[in-house]
């Protein structure tokens, strides 16, 4: 893919105050180089990587503190995807736009108004009034504008009306015609569209403020850069998940891009010109004379204590970091430090005795934190009353001056070495009550979900409640619970929330289980489900054979989950064109299910049901309509008229109907199916989607172009933001949009 073209728009601590960071002298000049001349060249994008501990989230700070803070020429913000949350794109600009807003008073008046229609068709049942917009900044000319229409209530009611108001009235900027057009446009599009956009109204913003102040340097800090592709460690996976940020990237001209992670990024792969704009740095352990010239900023002087230190920490920065907090916490406790302190230690012993001169409290809390992946002040309350290590709850921030604790957007977290020692020094007791509470406490939000609206809250919580679980040890109750918020999350269509999860686990199941176990099957068919769900049939395929396999063996072949594998088998043979093979195994399936549950039973209709759409697929309409209806009958008696069982064969039966030419009794099917999904569903699912082309593919046969043209349009929406552009459901909605607008423009 070539490289994108930018878009033009129309508490006091003992310890010193501030360590000095004094190592890194090639890095630092490659920054201070590539800082003088940010202006003068297109791009410039500096990257720092090595392995955790290393010192790049140090030296970040460094650069800013050292080069940045005090340069009246030079702004800057920067966003940690450590935190799983920030590393969507619409969630890193909104940090990033942020900072530069408190921090250098640089306004994003077009960006946060582009983020308001983002916001309406994201949560467009958000009260304006009762929580305001979280992005804007309170007391704000576009804030103010936004109170004037609380009284609206939910903002997708509001977002047009709230940008024609600032139009009119905005005092920070002026908004000539074709800016106005391009903000308005995005009420047209879907959310995922709109994110897609935001960079554009982002480096407007950036563009009008440099060329009020030319001379200003502006720079971008991107930290724990690997985390992007966190469980996606494929080539493929790597070069996909961080294209918005080359997109980001192209968008910024003259901007200063400094990247830290764990590896060297690879962006020439996918074009070859970003290699003349990458400037790679490898960190390595800390030479001797650079500990030394960093101990010398810490006020530790004795040449034998910083030979100890360097010694014991073999260079690393985080345990040098540890050895100066133990220093100062040894004349905390009113004795005075010498080098036998630190002599003749390993790493393993650096941490040991940074604990020893821990007060009890101060160890029992941070043994329980420990087992969070982060903590706010709330998740801190908690703890330290359910597990009463003693500490005061006031004197948190107190805690939090410890270097191996960093505070980003209100929550802390503890290094991961850190994390590693202290929880190996816990007892296991403790280790898994701590895990248990805080699963517990995830897992309230998993409750009661609501397959329509499921929270952010919601979203947020299963990844953390899937990791304590998994932390308590009990691979089978980790998949025993998954299996609940996992139907609820894949019937609402976030796919993207469960496929990492799903990997994990069935990952645990391979290396700690064997197939003996019929869980081990009920794994590899979730995971297979979701694969099947994004279109990707050939890593679902072997899934579903292996569950079949399990299935098989441990409960023989007259067993409805057997039935069910063979089904799930057929559905990938059949999306790959293997007809012949998926007839058989769906018609395998019946057999088995009729044979243990007669006729009566929706597993039955389910094998109609899917015997039905393969006689459709290959032209057999005739024995389509007829065994549609045995599969129709069979569902309404028992599950209903408003099931979504029942609504899909409505859909399916439906498509008969269109393909022998009976278009009345087609449409009123598919407008029965539609109106089923609408309601559980929502709007914004795929098979709401499906129902939108369907009815806009039937439309269109009868010749109403215009009434199947927005649904169409509203089909391809849907299934871009839930699917993604490369799913073939996609394919297909881009296709029937082009060859419609291709018939009307031939009228």
């Amino acid at each position: 893919m070539a490289r994108k073209q930018k878009t033009i728009l129309g508490q006091i601590n003992t310890a010193p105050a501030q360590r000095q960071f004094t190592d890194r002298e090639e890095p630092q000049k490659s920054f201070i180089k590539s800082l003088a001349d940010v202006n003068n060249r297109e791009y410039s994008i500096l990257t720092y990587y090595g392995v955790g501990g290393i010192g790049k989230s140090s030296l970040q700070r460094h650069l800013k503190a050292e080069h940045l803070d005090n340069n009246k020429d030079a702004v800057y913000s920067s966003v940690d995807f450590d935190i799983e949350a920030d590393r969507v794109q619409h969630r890193a600009l909104r940090i990033l736009s942020q900072n530069f807003k408190s921090n250098f008073k640089i306004k994003f008046t077009v960006f946060d108004m582009a983020y308001i229609i983002y916001w309406s068709k994201a949560y467009p049942d958000h009260d304006i009034k009762k929580d305001g917009l979280p992005f804007l900044e309170e007391g704000s000319h576009l804030s103010s504008i936004v109170d004037t229409f609380a009284d609206v209530g939910g903002i997708a009611g509001a977002a047009l009306n709230i940008l024609d108001y600032a139009f009119k009235k905005s005092k920070e900027i002026s908004f000539d015609s074709n800016l106005q057009t391009e903000l308005k446009n995005l009420n047209t599009l879907d959310e995922t569209q709109i994110e897609e956009k935001l960079p554009l109204f982002f480096a407007h913003d950036l563009d009008t403020y440099k060329k009020t102040s030319p001379e200003k340097k502006v720079v971008i800090f991107l930290d724990t850069y690997e985390a992007l592709w966190q469980n996606k460690r494929s080539d493929a996976n790597r070069l996909s998940q961080d294209e918005w940020i080359r997109d980001f990237v192209s968008e910024l001209p003259n901007v200063l891009f400094v990247i830290c992670g764990r590896e060297k990024i690879r962006w020439e792969e996918v074009d070859k010109e970003w290699k003349e704009d990458l400037n790679q740095h490898i960190l390595g352990n800390l030479s001797e004379d650079d500990a030394k010239s960093f101990l010398n900023s810490c006020e530790i002087v004795d040449t034998d204590i910083q030979d100890e230190m360097i010694e014991s920490s073999e260079g690393l920065p985080y345990y040098l970091d540890l050895c100066v907090d133990t220093y100062y916490k040894i004349k905390d406790s009113g004795n005075t430090p010498s080098a036998k302190y630190f002599s003749e230690v390993g790493q393993d012993e650096i941490f040991e005795r940074f604990m020893r001169y821990l007060s009890p409290q101060e160890q029992e809390t941070l043994k329980v934190l420990a087992n969070a992946r982060f903590y706010t002040k709330e998740l801190f309350s908690l703890l330290i009353e359910e597990f009463k290590t003693g500490y005061p709850v006031t004197a948190m921030y107190q805690l939090n001056t410890f270097s191996f604790i960093r505070e980003e957007d209100k929550s802390f977290f503890i290094h991961d070495l850190m994390r590693k020692n202290l929880i190996s020094f816990q007892h296991d007791e403790l280790n898994q009550d701590v895990n248990e509470f805080l699963f517990n406490h995830y897992d309230i939000f998993l409750q009661d979900l609501d397959i329509k609206n499921i929270s952010q809250n919601s979203i947020e919580a299963l990844p953390e409640a899937f990791y304590h679980k998994e932390q308590m040890g009990d691979v089978k109750a980790l998949s025993d619970w998954y299996g609940k918020p996992f139907t609820k999350f894949i019937t609402a269509a976030k796919y993207k929330v469960i496929i990492n999860l799903s990997i994990k686990l069935q990952s645990l199941l391979t290396k700690e289980m064997t197939d003996q176990y019929h869980f081990t099957a009920t794994v590899n068919d979730h995971l297979a489900w979701v694969y099947e769900s994004i279109g990707q049939y050939k890593e679902a395929l072997p899934l579903y054979k292996e569950a079949l396999k399990i299935n098989i063996n441990i409960l023989g072949i007259k067993h409805p989950d057997t039935a069910g594998s063979y089904n799930n088998l057929a559905f990938i043979y059949e999306y790959m064109g293997n007809y012949d093979e998926a007839l058989f195994l769906h018609k395998k399936a019946l057999s088995i299910s009729k044979s243990l549950l007669g006729e009566n039973d929706p597993r039955i209709a389910t094998s109609y049901n899917n015997i039905a759409v393969v006689y459709t697929s290959i032209g057999n309409y005739s024995e389509s309509l007829v065994v549609h209806k045995k599969a129709l009958l069979i569902r309404q008696k028992l599950l209903g008229e408003k099931h979504l069982d029942t609504a899909t064969s409505c859909n399916n039966l439906a498509i008969v109907y269109k393909l022998i030419g009976n278009y009345e009794e087609a449409l009123l099917l598919f407008k029965k199916a539609i109106l089923v999904r609408e309601k559980i569903l929502g709007e914004e699912h795929p098979d709401t989607a499906t129902s939108y082309n369907n009815i806009a593919s039937l439309l269109e046969s009868m010749g109403n172009y215009d009434e199947a043209l927005p649904l169409y349009k509203k089909a391809l929406a849907i299934r871009v933001k839930v699917l993604g552009e490369k799913h073939p459901d996609t394919t297909t909605s881009y296709n029937n949009l082009a060859m419609l607008s291709g018939i009307m423009g031939n009228l």
